[in-house]
């Protein structure tokens, strides 16, 4: 748990290359797997809970969670988001040109993080998002106390 961002991860991994069989090597299990983007309503992804049955000092009880915690990381599709602001990022980093779209749907307040995009080699700016309805697909994220959506590539984004 990586208390400083709020989130998992995965550490202390290792590859011997000298030995790509040996049982204590990451190994690859498949491939040629397209993701799978499980469509999600507005509502259900800022307010939606789930119920699960934990044991605690060997007691079962049921825990409320909220869906996106719960949904952390996995695949997401929401279809007819309006952009209403955008962030730009600008710090002389790796990410100058990500952004942060806030959008509305349904009466709620949806924010969708972008990588650096391009198309066709050239960088994707927010005038090409501003004031349009898109459907995007993509991670649930947290950020900074939110949950977001994650895009990584133009083409998880449609623009109406």
């Amino acid at each position: 748990y990586y208390e400083a961002g709020g989130t998992y991860q995965i550490s202390d991994l290792s590859y011997d290359m000298m030995d790509p069989t040996a049982a204590d090597n990451i190994q690859k299990i498949s491939g040629g797997n397209a993701p799978t983007y499980v469509e999600t309503d507005p509502e259900t992804f800022v307010n939606g809970k789930v119920n699960v049955i934990v044991t605690v000092d060997g007691e079962e009880k049921t825990v409320e969670y909220d869906y996106a915690e719960m949904a952390l990381n996995s695949s997401i599709s929401m279809k007819d988001l309006v952009v209403t602001d955008i962030y730009t990022t600008h710090n002389g980093g790796s990410n100058d040109g990500a952004m942060t779209l806030t959008c509305k749907v349904d009466g709620y307040t949806i924010t969708v993080r972008t990588a650096v995009l391009l198309q066709d080699g050239e960088l994707v700016t927010a005038s090409y998002f501003q004031g349009k309805t898109i459907d995007v697909q993509g991670i649930i994220d947290y950020y900074n106390g939110d949950y977001q959506i994650k895009v990584f590539s133009i083409k998880d984004v449609t623009v109406h």
